[in-house]
């Protein structure tokens, strides 16, 4: 499991930061932020994920928010400086 921006910017697994990679995929990328494409990917699977899941969950909820308030690109742009 990957987080597509790194740990080391926010100390944080939320779900939707997250992506199963192969390991050796996550050490070449170390502690570079990634580019908007793959953002944009993320974006898109955080909402075909939620599609996905059962509304009664934990999880849900949380992803449910990070998309409405566009978690991923607000961070990335964020710590892109």
């Amino acid at each position: 499991v990957d987080h597509v921006i790194p740990w080391s910017y926010m100390f944080s697994d939320d779900l939707w930061n997250l992506v199963y990679c192969h390991k050796g995929e996550n050490s070449e990328k170390s502690n570079r932020l990634p580019s908007e494409e793959d953002v944009e990917r993320l974006e898109e699977r955080n909402k075909q994920l939620l599609l996905r899941m059962k509304s009664s969950t934990k999880d849900y909820d949380q992803l449910q928010i990070a998309i409405e308030k566009d978690y991923v690109k607000k961070f990335w742009i964020s710590f892109k400086g």
